[in-house]
């Protein structure tokens, strides 16, 4: 159900250049985590990610970064 929100939150976003923050939010919520990595890796990574740490951040604009690790963190729990 998870990646169902995220693929349609990502198919919503209009086409943009690629310096363009939309553009950072849709490499953002495309992210997948490696599928070789160990469950420590993930969970730093994942911590990263939810702390706003993450080079993934990277031009997407402060008022959308804190409502999606809004949109994360309520993830995280369901």
């Amino acid at each position: 159900m998870k990646g169902d929100i995220r693929s349609r939150l990502v198919r919503l976003i209009p086409s943009s250049s690629s310096s363009s923050p939309l553009e950072a939010i849709r490499r953002f919520l495309s992210y997948r985590f490696p599928a070789n990595c160990d469950k420590k890796e993930a969970r730093d990574e994942w911590r990263n990610i939810v702390e706003g740490r993450s080079p993934l951040w990277n031009g997407v604009p402060n008022d959308r970064k804190e409502t999606i690790r809004g949109m994360c963190c309520w993830l995280r729990r369901v």
